[in-house]
C-alpha cells in the first residue's frame, strides 16, 4: 500500500510539471525523464521592417499571447543615433541609416528572454516642401508654363520661386518610396516618368496618380555630395545596378529644357543628380552690414523689415533709413526692461523687442509674436524650421558657437540638403550676403524663435 501512494504521488507531481508550462503556452520536451527546452510564449510585432522619414515617427505595436498579456514590454534601438524608441513603441527617426527596434519580455523565473525585432530604415529627407535644384545647370525643376494639367512636361528653369517650382515630398513608411507632388494647385499633380514607361529618355510629365510606378521615387546620396531621384520605373532598368534617374535632358542652364528619366553616370556631368533647396525671398540684407547695430536687434529688425514688404506696410521698416533707425529703437528698449544695457542681447527679451512694432491703423491693432524654443527644453528641429520657411515665415535661429565663436543670432530664410548634409540659409548680421551653415542642434543650434504677424480689430 505504501508503494501504491508513493507511485501515485511521483504520477500526480509529474503530471503538475508537465501540465504548468502548457498553461503558459510553452512546449515540453522530455528525454529520459528530464526538462531540455521550453518555447518561449510569443510576442510579435505589426512590422517587421518600416522606413520613416527624417524627424518623422512610427509606433510599433507589440502581441503578447493570452498568457502573457499584460507583461511588461521592453523597447529597445541597436543605433540610437538613427532611430529611438521609447516604452510605448514609438520610433522617432533621428538621421538616415539602419537600426533594428527589438520588444522583449523577461521571463526570469523561467530563465529566457523572448523578444521580436522590426527593421528601421531612416530615409534622407524629411517629409516636406522643396526646390530641386540640378548639380550641373543650377537650374530647378518646374511645371511648364505653369500649366497644372494631367500630362504637362516639367522642364528645368531659373528659380522664380513660385508655387510652378515648389515640390511636396512625402513618404510612405510601407515601402520606402517618396511621392513629389506640385505645390501649382490645389488638385493633386505628382511628378511621374510619363506612362510609367522604363524606357531610356522617357519624359517626365505631371500625372494624376499617386501609385502608380513612375510616380514612385527613391532619394539617395550621390558620391558628389548631392542626391539622386531613381523612380521605380528606372531601378536596374538599365540591367544589374543601373539606374534610370530624374535628369536634365541638356547640360546648359535652358529654361524650359524637359526633364527625362536618364541614365545615372558617377562622372563630371551632374545633370542627374539634385540638391534640395528652400529660401523666401525679400528679407532685407541691409542691416548685414551696417555694423553699428547687434546681431540680436539686427535679426528682428530684418524681420520686421521682411513683413513690411509682405503685406504689412504699417510697420514702416521698408527703406534702409527706417531699419537703422528701428534697429537702435529695438536695443534701446530691450536694454530699458532687462534694466541697464546689455538687455539687446539677452535673448529671453527679444519678445520685448518685436513689441517695438506694435501699430495701429484704424481700429486694427499690428503686432509681431515672437515664440522663444530653447534646444536644452523644446528640442526643435529641421523639421520644425522648414515648417515655418515654407509656410514664408523667417526665423531665429541662433549658434552657440560653431562656425560663430562667443554664439550669433541669425535669420533663418532658408534650408537645403545636400547629401547627408542638412543646410541652413541665413541673413547673417557679420556679413553683407546670405550664407549657408551646416544645421547641427547636438552641438551649437541651441535657440530657434518663431515669429508671426497679429491682427486684431476692435
Amino acid at each position: 500500500m505504501k508503494h501504491k501512494r508513493k507511485n501515485r504521488f511521483l504520477s500526480l507531481l509529474l503530471a503538475v510539471f508537465m501540465t504548468v508550462p502548457l498553461l503558459f503556452g510553452m512546449t515540453v520536451y522530455a528525454e529520459e525523464d528530464s526538462v531540455n527546452a521550453i518555447d518561449p510564449p510569443a510576442i510579435t510585432l505589426n512590422k517587421s521592417t518600416v522606413y520613416i522619414a527624417p524627424e518623422s515617427t512610427y509606433t510599433l505595436t507589440a502581441t503578447l499571447a493570452s498568457v502573457a498579456v499584460g507583461a511588461t514590454v521592453v523597447w529597445t534601438s541597436s543605433n540610437t543615433s538613427v532611430a529611438t524608441v521609447n516604452q510605448s513603441g514609438k520610433v522617432t527617426a533621428v538621421s538616415p541609416g539602419d537600426a533594428t527596434v527589438t520588444a522583449s519580455l523577461d521571463f526570469p523565473v523561467f530563465g529566457y528572454t523572448c523578444s521580436a525585432s522590426c527593421s528601421v530604415h531612416v530615409t534622407l529627407i524629411a517629409n516636406g516642401t522643396y526646390f530641386l535644384k540640378n548639380k550641373q545647370t543650377g537650374c530647378y525643376a518646374r511645371v511648364k508654363n505653369g500649366s497644372m494639367a494631367n500630362g504637362t512636361n516639367a522642364v528645368q528653369y531659373e528659380l522664380d520661386g513660385t508655387n510652378y517650382e515648389k515640390w511636396d515630398f512625402t513618404l510612405n513608411q510601407n515601402t520606402g518610396y517618396y511621392t513629389i507632388k506640385s505645390k501649382g494647385s490645389s488638385t493633386s499633380y505628382y511628378l511621374t516618368v510619363k506612362n510609367s514607361a522604363s524606357t531610356l529618355n522617357q519624359q517626365i510629365v505631371l500625372g494624376t496618380s499617386s501609385t502608380a510606378n513612375g510616380a514612385q521615387w527613391k532619394v539617395t546620396t550621390t558620391t558628389s555630395g548631392a542626391c539622386k531621384l531613381t523612380p521605380k520605373t528606372g531601378e536596374n532598368a538599365g540591367g544589374t545596378g543601373v539606374d534610370y534617374v530624374l535628369a536634365t535632358s541638356t547640360s546648359n542652364p535652358t529654361n524650359n529644357s524637359n526633364l527625362i528619366q536618364g541614365q545615372y553616370v558617377q562622372n563630371s556631368s551632374y545633370r542627374d543628380e539634385w540638391y534640395f533647396y528652400y529660401t523666401i525671398e525679400g528679407v532685407p540684407t541691409y542691416l548685414t552690414s551696417n555694423s553699428s547695430h547687434l546681431c540680436i536687434p539686427c535679426a528682428i529688425t530684418n524681420i520686421a523689415g521682411y513683413w513690411s514688404t509682405h503685406g504689412y506696410s504699417v510697420f514702416n521698416c521698408s527703406t534702409n533709413t527706417q531699419q537703422d533707425t528701428h534697429a537702435t529703437q529695438v536695443s534701446n528698449l530691450m536694454d530699458a526692461v532687462y534694466g541697464g544695457p546689455s538687455g539687446h542681447g539677452n535673448n529671453n527679451y527679444i519678445p520685448y523687442g518685436y513689441d517695438h512694432f506694435t501699430t495701429s491703423s484704424g481700429s486694427t491693432l499690428y503686432r509681431l509674436i515672437a515664440t522663444l524654443m530653447w534646444q536644452s527644453t523644446t528640442h526643435f528641429t529641421f523639421s520644425d524650421l522648414m515648417a515655418e520657411i515654407s509656410s514664408g515665415r523667417p526665423a531665429m535661429l541662433g549658434f552657440a558657437g560653431g562656425p560663430y565663436s562667443g554664439g550669433h543670432m541669425t535669420v533663418c530664410v532658408g534650408y537645403a540638403v545636400k547629401g547627408n548634409t542638412r543646410y541652413v540659409i541665413l541673413s547673417d548680421a557679420h556679413l553683407n550676403s546670405y550664407v549657408e551653415q551646416v544645421f547641427d542642434t547636438s552641438t551649437y543650434n541651441d535657440f530657434m524663435a518663431t515669429v508671426y504677424v497679429s491682427t486684431y480689430t476692435n
